[in-house]
C-alpha cells in the first residue's frame, strides 16, 4: 500500500503506512509488536478474526446468491461506473468462491451441513470468545483502543449493518450485551465511523436499479461493440471452414 501524507510525502510498505497512522491518530496504539505477553494475545486473537470470523462474512456476502444478488450486486453496480459494473461483481464472486473452497476446512462444498454450517459455526465460537477476552473492559487494549479493535469493529459492523437477506450470525452478536456497548463506546469516540455504517442500510434492491437513457445506450453500444469484435474473429473461422468443406465436396464429386 501507498499512502500520501498531509505533507505531500509518499510512504509505502504495510508496516511504514500503519505506523505512521498509529501516530497521525490518537487513542489509537499497536500493540502486537511489543514483545509483551498482551502482544501475543493481540496477534493470536487478530489470526483468530482473519481465520475464522471474516471467511464466514465473507461467504455470507459473496458466497450465498440470495444475498449477492440481492444486496452485494446491487451495492458494487451501484458503486462502479460503466461498463465495469458490468463484469467485475461476477469476477469478484468467481474469485472469493473459489477462495472459500480452497480455504475450507471442509472440503465437502455439496451440502449446506458440511460447507455452510462449519463456517458459521468458527464465526460463532470466535464472536464468544471475543467478547469473553472484552469482558468489561472498554477495548481491547484496555483503556484505549487497539488494532484488534479495528478488526473486530468492522466485523462486527459487516454483521450489524448490513441489510442480508440470510444473516445467521446477528442474532448471536444481538445475543452478546457485551458488544453493544463496546460498538456504542467506538460510535461515541469516532463519530465518523458511525457515518459511514450509514451508507450500507437502505441499499437499492437489484429488481429496483434504474437506469438512465444514456446509460442505456451506452450499454447497447458496448454489447454491440463485444458483438462486433466477436463476429470480426468468428466469421472468417466459419467462411474459412465452409469454403474447405465445399472444395472436399468438389473433389470427391470428380472422383
Amino acid at each position: 500500500p501507498l499512502l500520501r501524507t498531509e505533507d505531500g510525502k509518499l510512504i509505502s510498505g504495510l508496516t511504514t503506512v500503519l505506523n505512521h497512522i498509529n501516530r497521525r491518530i490518537s487513542g489509537w496504539e499497536d500493540t502486537t509488536n511489543d514483545g509483551s505477553s498482551n502482544s501475543a494475545t493481540m496477534e493470536a486473537y487478530i489470526s483468530f478474526c482473519v481465520n475464522d470470523l471474516f471467511p464466514a462474512i465473507r461467504y455470507l456476502l459473496w458466497y450465498d446468491e440470495t444475498n449477492f444478488n440481492k444486496l452485494t450486486r446491487p451495492l458494487c453496480v451501484a458503486s462502479l461506473p460503466f461498463p465495469f459494473n458490468w463484469f467485475i461483481p461476477d469476477y469478484l464472486r468467481n474469485k472469493y468462491v473459489k477462495s472459500i473452497k480452497n480455504n475450507s476446512k471442509n472440503n465437502d462444498s455439496s451440502s449446506r451441513v458440511g460447507f455452510e454450517d462449519p463456517l458459521i459455526s468458527r464465526a460463532r465460537t470466535c464472536l464468544n470468545s471475543l467478547a469473553h477476552q472484552l469482558s468489561e473492559n472498554e477495548y481491547f487494549g484496555g483503556a484505549t483502543p487497539s488494532i484488534l479493535d479495528a478488526y473486530v469493529f468492522s466485523a462486527i459492523s459487516l454483521i450489524s449493518n448490513l441489510d442480508l437477506v440470510k444473516n445467521p450470525l446477528l442474532h448471536h452478536v444481538k445475543a452478546l450485551p457485551d458488544f453493544k456497548s463496546y460498538i456504542q463506546r467506538m460510535l461515541n469516540r469516532y463519530p465518523e465511523l458511525g457515518a459511514s455504517n450509514s451508507t450500507v442500510h437502505g441499499s437499492t434492491p437489484a429488481s429496483e436499479l434504474t437506469y438512465t437513457w444514456k446509460e442505456r445506450f451506452l450499454s447497447i453500444s458496448f454489447a454491440l461493440l463485444v458483438f462486433s469484435w466477436y463476429a470480426s474473429r468468428v466469421l472468417p473461422v466459419f467462411v474459412s471452414i465452409r469454403r474447405s468443406d465445399s472444395n472436399e465436396e468438389g473433389n470427391d464429386n470428380e472422383e
